[in-house]
């Protein structure tokens, strides 16, 4: 085995709490999942936003989320907008566990 499969786990993935939305996550390569959404309420294929947690995920490894069905013609990520953050480990350390993060947007 290569020396980053030893260390890297599968992450765990959950939204099963208020406002919680994700539906499937399913694994593809090693660092890249595709995750499927649940519509957002009163709409059959709507998908405005997403919320859920990860865990297992090791520092400093670039992780890749495919939302499979996402899809818009126009959207705050392609305009340069980065999904909200929060990590558990930073709010132990510091005082700010929410952050802006990603590259490749979109």
């Amino acid at each position: 085995k290569q020396w980053y499969q030893r260390r890297v786990r599968v992450l765990q993935f959950e939204s099963r709490f208020e406002c919680g939305n994700l539906r499937k996550a399913v694994q593809v390569r090693i660092f890249e999942y595709d995750l499927i959404l649940n519509s957002d309420i009163g709409s059959v294929r709507h998908h405005q936003w997403f919320y859920f947690e990860v865990r297992n995920m090791v520092a400093d490894f670039p992780y890749r989320f495919n939302i499979i069905n996402c899809e818009k013609s126009f959207s705050s990520f392609t305009q340069g907008m980065q999904p909200l953050l929060y990590s558990t480990q930073d709010a132990i350390k510091n005082s700010s566990a929410w952050q802006r993060t990603g590259k490749r947007i979109c």
